[in-house]
């Protein structure tokens, strides 16, 4: 059980992108996208593509720059996070296409043949669809992780039910050795001593707990029960004891069925 719980708890743990999972490589997805969207680098580079504005420049190849890392940064993340290394290559591979747009031409002849906004809005557009297939793949992940928890968590309970049921049963059996099978016994000791068997054993007289003291004392009523004294021809008085076994039989047979 501590087995289990602890391997649950490190389930958790990962589903919760603890050291860098999951978590952290849907976060940098979403940055590498932000920095190269419309928001990102293409506003920049169509400003600076179309009016060479040097700060739109600078702050295009900022953008590359990061998202550089970021994607270096998923190639380590991709065996923990559970992400397709070869996904991950594809991505870095058209941020090369960025790199070109980025790099500072040295002749007209480079001018010209740098991308247009266009051609980098469907770069762009593949990017996005690399990160989709990335974000399937750390969802798959995850899914993977809550199914062990649930499998893990269900053994884990029933267990738990198991062990509580068996302690049950201990419990019961032990009550039953220990105090239903003594009250029996001496509930059939009382009933034949009250039948007049005095020749019968009486159970549990060399015990030494409270049974034993029951059971000596209805041994003293049995010694007592003597024949019907004979005081007049014909006529018989039974001892005051006679009835008592009796009685005790039926109390010893009242407490078995008040603890059933």
């Amino acid at each position: 059980g501590a087995f289990g719980a602890g391997y649950v708890a490190q389930l958790h743990q990962q589903s919760a992108g603890a050291g860098g999972g999951p978590a952290r490589a849907v976060a940098l997805l979403d940055r590498v996208e932000t920095s190269l969207g419309y928001a990102g680098f293409l506003k920049a580079y169509r400003q600076n593509f179309l009016g060479s504005d040097p700060a739109a420049a600078q702050s295009a190849a900022d953008l590359v720059a990061r998202a550089k890392q970021d994607v270096e940064e998923l190639l380590k993340l991709a065996p923990a996070a559970g992400l397709d290394a070869s996904t991950l290559a594809e991505l870095r591979a058209l941020l090369g296409q960025y790199s070109i747009a980025t790099a500072a031409p040295d002749t007209l002849s480079q001018a010209s043949a740098r991308p247009t906004p266009e051609s980098l809005e469907t770069t762009y557009a593949a990017i996005k669809q690399e990160g989709l297939r990335l974000r399937q793949k750390v969802q798959g992940a995850r899914l993977n992780v809550l199914s062990d928890i649930t499998a893990w968590t269900h053994w884990i309970i029933a267990g738990v039910v198991s062990a509580l049921v068996l302690s049950y049963l201990l419990l019961m059996g032990f009550f039953s050795s220990k105090v239903m099978q003594p009250l029996r016994q001496l509930s059939l000791s009382a009933s034949a001593a009250a039948a007049g068997q005095t020749n019968r054993p009486i159970w549990g007289v060399g015990r030494q707990d409270e049974f034993g003291v029951i059971a000596q004392s209805l041994q003293r009523l049995q010694a007592e029960a003597a024949p019907p004294l004979v005081l007049t021809a014909g006529a018989a008085v039974e001892p005051f004891t006679a009835g008592l076994p009796e009685a005790l039989s039926q109390d010893l047979n009242k407490a078995v069925a008040a603890f059933e």
